[in-house]
C-alpha cells in the first residue's frame, strides 16, 4: 500500500515523534 504525500501533513504529530524518537536514540 502506497500512502500519498499529503499523508505526511495529515498526520503531523506522529511525523513529528517519530523523529523525535530517532533524535533519542
Amino acid at each position: 500500500m502506497v500512502s500519498p504525500p499529503h499523508d505526511l501533513f495529515r498526520k503531523p504529530s506522529e511525523t513529528i515523534g517519530f523523529i523525535n524518537r530517532l533524535r533519542e536514540y
